[in-house]
């Protein structure tokens, strides 16, 4: 983790992180697949199962967004967001902007990158 807002952010970011490879948990099936992970209630016992034991020492919020940053099916970050309470992470229209705003980096990384 390199920046965030929020409450206790700066113990998080002291704190978070992952090893990324084949294990079944949602974050890295999310980096699999390449798709945005949104869980209005991590709580429920179906979403608990799929959950890393590590997102629940850490972070343990009751909803969260997750979205992977994929350069040409590598993941080189992610955007993650969560909430104090069950229920949706965020609106539509705030999804769309945050996909809006990770597929505008992902195009100015593959711009820089041809203009080597």
């Amino acid at each position: 983790v390199r920046f965030g807002y929020g409450e206790k952010v700066q113990q998080l970011i002291r704190k978070a992180g992952f090893n990324v490879g084949r294990g079944k948990d949602l974050f890295n099936l999310s980096i699999r697949v390449g798709k945005d992970l949104i869980v209005p209630d991590a709580r429920n016992d179906d979403k608990r199962q799929l959950l890393p034991q590590w997102y629940f020492d850490m972070l343990d919020a009751p909803a969260f967004i997750f979205l992977p940053i994929m350069v040409q099916k590598v993941c080189i970050g992610a955007f993650y967001a969560d909430r104090n309470q069950s229920g949706p992470p965020l609106r539509e229209s705030e999804h769309n902007h945050l996909s809006m705003l990770r597929n505008q980096l992902v195009l100015a990384i593959k711009y820089r990158q041809s203009r080597r």
